[in-house]
């Protein structure tokens, strides 16, 4: 896959609650942005690490959690060579159902929404300590290991929604306006956008934008670009009755031709194809 666009459909990780404890010696980048049908909490032990999660960039420091809901790209890159060691787990909402009816729908979209959380020193610990008790509790699969691991997905996600204000991004300078150039594109995906016109949205010479650009995010600016586009295409193929040609213009490509072109490179599939598979 040219693009490498990624979609975990009824993947193991939909069905239980996982959770992996990884480390990395050295540099190590995501080789493709990618979706899960489930969500994805990521918190860093130690090292540093970039992510980004549809337009927006944050950079991650040990002890910050990363919330990534189901269905939306995401990459993780480097931000030193020194390696870093992570927890993952994956859960689904089927897995927290009365959890999410105590605390409200829109509280939990809003704690998902919320990208990278700074935990205050004193927490860092509770959470790490939460974490390594779950990894134990699926690793020795003991009586009743479902129950308990969800009442402890539970603990973790309220201490976590006391402190969703604490917010973490890339900061200022050429990461804030390369933010607003992501912005850009997830918002008008379906125009014409050149290399030209997002380093002028950027006040940045375009060479300059493409090195800072593919710095702060991983993808060369037109990789990026596809890859929404793609995404959004897949939505469309999934959702809507429209026909090839239309999502293909509604999703900025010349063609529908060289669309399917792309969508094949991406996917592995054609548009055709893919919607016959993934449309519910």
């Amino acid at each position: 896959m040219l693009y490498g666009v990624m979609m975990m459909q009824n993947g193991s990780y939909t069905k239980e609650i996982s959770i992996d404890r990884g480390t990395k010696t050295d540099s190590f980048d995501m080789p493709l942005m990618h979706t899960h049908e489930c969500h994805e909490l990521y918190f860093l032990l130690s090292g540093q690490r970039r992510y980004l999660i549809g337009p927006d960039i944050y950079d991650v420091s040990a002890g910050n959690v990363v919330l990534i809901p189901a269905g939306q790209l995401h990459r993780t890159t480097m931000r030193d060579a020194k390696g870093h060691t992570r927890y993952v787990v994956y859960f689904h909402e089927d897995h927290i159902r009365d959890f999410i009816r105590l605390i409200g729908q829109d509280t939990f979209d809003h704690l998902l929404g919320g990208g990278c959380i700074q935990l205050p020193g004193n927490q860092v610990q509770l959470v790490s300590e939460l974490l390594r008790k779950m990894e134990q509790e699926q690793k020795h699969n003991a009586p009743f290991a479902r129950a308990v691991l969800k009442t402890q997905l539970q603990e973790l996600l309220l201490c976590l929604l006391r402190f969703s204000s604490a917010r973490g991004q890339a900061g200022s300078g050429s990461a804030a306006k390369i933010q607003e150039v992501t912005h850009y594109i997830c918002e008008n995906y379906s125009t014409e956008i050149s290399l030209a016109d997002a380093a002028k949205l950027a006040f940045m010479e375009k060479t300059y934008f493409s090195k800072c650009f593919k710095n702060l995010t991983g993808f060369g600016f037109q990789e990026y670009l596809t890859r929404i586009r793609i995404q959004a295409a897949q939505h469309l193929l999934q959702d809507s009755t429209a026909s090839i040609g239309e999502i293909a213009e509604r999703c900025g490509f010349s063609g529908s031709n060289y669309f399917g072109d792309v969508f094949r490179r991406c996917t592995g599939l054609s548009p055709t194809e893919y919607r016959g598979k993934y449309r519910g």
